[in-house]
């Protein structure tokens, strides 16, 4: 997806020019792979808990 579908043109321009930066993009890269290591990735699959306390409310 293209970031200016998701954010206006002047947010998208500052994310691009952040990640623009190969520190940024590297602590970046550097930090997802820890949370995929740790099974937190966006791409993993969503557990539902049912029977909370307040579930349905």
């Amino acid at each position: 997806m293209d970031m200016r579908q998701a954010l206006p043109e002047k947010q998208a321009k500052s994310v691009c020019d952040f990640f623009d930066d190969s520190a940024n993009a590297e602590r970046a890269r550097a930090i997802e792979a820890q949370l995929k290591d740790f099974g937190m990735h966006w791409r993993s699959e969503k557990k539902t808990v049912e029977g909370l306390p307040l579930a349905g409310q």
